[in-house]
């Protein structure tokens, strides 16, 4: 199901699921790299160059972006041939035709492996954008109102017979005018988010689908999965608007909880006259009084495959505990994330596991972050006997999100008790 960022900034940078070949050991960094140049503004191309690799293999290579998110390249699977003279060459671009990367300091560390997975030969660099959103004038901009909260209620649900449909919310919209256009022509609007930009994030989805048979028997299947939600962009195309034959402008914007907090950036040029103007929106969280408990255990893990076990209770007796995730930079998202269902009768059904408090109004799971990672039990039933069996897959390609303090809230949906538990995911990509 598409998931919306913000109605603004809606794009998701899907990319293949290609690995990114992290490991928890890694070799020293003898091979020596360096970028071309080394900062420049938004629509600066980076030349990487790396050299001490053995000639004719092949390195994997992956990026960090400036929030600490360890993520794949952008363009290819990571996998790049070494020349005869033992270096390679890679090729950033920090804007793609209506996007740009997120501004700051990006990583960039190529590794040549070898047997069971080490790290033979290890390269990194860095790369910085600065900011470069077009500055101009000669135009009027507003946004109103210029502060907005982020939506109470994360996600809404369209109920219907056998089941139901769970899709984002959005904020109350912000209106943006402009004037001082030329009568009649298309004015560009441009959006930088808060802080430069927003990183790549996990969705954490726990999955309970089934097939039944009457008199046969069926396939049940429950999994937990990390996928990605690329992001990592900076400055970004929304959208035209033609002014009218007064040279005014209006169109209105909107926020979902994926959304970064803080004061977002949005300037709009005519595309005749040239003339421009910018203005700012601070989007901010909602604040979230606590009458339970969480505790998470341990308080800090590592933001690839590190396990944090929740522990809660002043929860109703039974009732079902609804929790989301915030990250450093106020981004929101259920956990497990909401998802579609569909439900038909005993035939086919497909939701998410519920988090459930038993009799003592007590809660517990386990979070890991990361991505790629699937664990899934599938139980096969036929003529009443079930056969079961368990797999884990763990392929390295994003890390959780932006490294620093994240919060997990859980709210009981018929007592409205609520409880908030933090902790820390650091790195351990890139060497200090």
């Amino acid at each position: 199901m598409k998931r919306i960022l913000s109605a603004l900034v809606a794009v998701l940078f899907l990319l293949g699921l290609a690995v990114v070949p992290h490991t928890t050991t890694y070799a020293a960094a003898d091979a020596t790299c360096s970028s071309d140049p080394s900062s420049g503004p938004i629509g600066t191309t980076f030349v990487i160059t790396c050299w001490g690799y053995t000639p004719a293999s092949y390195v994997y290579a992956y990026l960090v972006e400036p929030t600490g998110v360890a993520t794949q390249l952008y363009d290819s699977s990571g996998a790049i041939k070494v020349k005869e003279d033992g270096s390679v060459t890679y090729v950033q671009p920090s804007k793609y035709v209506n996007i740009a990367l997120q501004v700051g300091a990006w990583g960039f560390v190529a590794e040549e492996l070898g047997l069971a997975k080490t790290v033979l030969h290890r390269g990194e660099t860095t790369f910085t954008i600065t900011g470069g959103t077009e500055g101009v004038s000669g135009a009027s901009f507003s946004a109103n109102p210029s502060t907005i909260n982020k939506p109470k209620q994360a996600y809404l649900h369209y109920d219907f017979p056998g089941g139901y449909v769970s899709d984002v919310n959005f904020s109350d919209p912000v209106t943006l005018a402009g004037d001082n256009f030329m009568p009649g022509e298309v004015v560009t609007i441009w959006a930088e988010p808060a802080g430069g930009g927003c990183p790549t994030m996990t969705r954490h989805n726990s999955i309970h689908q089934g097939i039944v048979a009457p008199g046969v028997g069926g396939l049940y299947v429950k999994a937990d999965i990390n996928a990605p939600i690329y992001d990592g962009l900076g400055a970004q195309y929304y959208g035209d608007v033609k002014a009218n034959q007064a040279g005014e402008i209006t169109t209105q914007v909107s926020f979902t909880p994926y959304a970064c907090e803080g004061n977002w950036r949005f300037v709009a040029r005519g595309n005749s006259s040239g003339n421009g103007a910018e203005t700012w929106i601070t989007v901010i969280g909602n604040p979230v009084a606590t009458n339970a408990w969480l505790t998470a255990d341990p308080t800090s893990a590592s933001a690839m495959f590190g396990t944090i076990n929740f522990a809660g209770s002043g929860f109703g007796a039974n009732e079902h505990v609804t929790c989301w995730l915030t990250t450093p930079q106020g981004r929101t998202i259920g956990y497990p994330e909401e998802y579609f269902v569909t439900f038909s009768g005993t035939t086919i059904f497909y939701r998410d596991q519920p988090i459930l408090a038993n009799t003592a109004g007590e809660i517990g799971f386990s979070f890991v972050a990361g991505n790629y990672y699937e664990k899934y039990k599938l139980t096969l039933i036929i003529g009443g006997v079930a056969q079961s069996d368990s797999v884990t897959t763990m392929a390295p390609l994003n890390s959780e999100g932006a490294l620093g303090e994240y919060a997990m809230s859980c709210r009981g949906d018929s007592t409205g008790n609520t409880a908030i538990a933090r902790f820390t995911l650091t790195g351990g990509f890139v060497d200090p």
